[in-house]
């Protein structure tokens, strides 16, 4: 386990800031040889200024939400997995479908 790097919405991302000589590039979520392997070319068009059409591919100087702040969702994420054991009971106890489970599982979908 641990903290890994990926973008809110899963979506890698290549940013070139040429009056800062500054660059990044990340986001893979899964992607990662051939990703990285497209990233980096972009990233040298973008750092040589090569016109290509490489560099409108949709994921160049594109910007992600940011993350929720820490406490916020470690106590959204910990709230959601009470209630699945709490729906897991309720289903249980009434043999019945939980109404609670109908409740939180859009918020669980990605």
């Amino acid at each position: 386990g641990g903290a890994i790097a990926i973008t809110r919405d899963w979506e890698p991302y290549v940013r070139w800031d040429r009056d800062q000589g500054y660059g990044e590039l990340g986001g893979y979520a899964g992607d990662g040889m051939t990703m990285t392997y497209l990233a980096g070319k972009v990233m040298a068009a973008e750092v040589l200024d090569t016109p290509s059409k490489i560099r409108e591919l949709r994921f160049v100087n594109r910007r992600s939400r940011n993350w929720e702040f820490e406490p916020i969702r470690y106590l959204a994420i910990n709230a959601l997995i009470k209630l699945t054991d709490l729906s897991d009971l309720e289903e249980r106890v009434t043999n019945k479908p939980s109404q609670i489970k109908r409740i939180i599982e859009p918020l669980t979908l990605r």
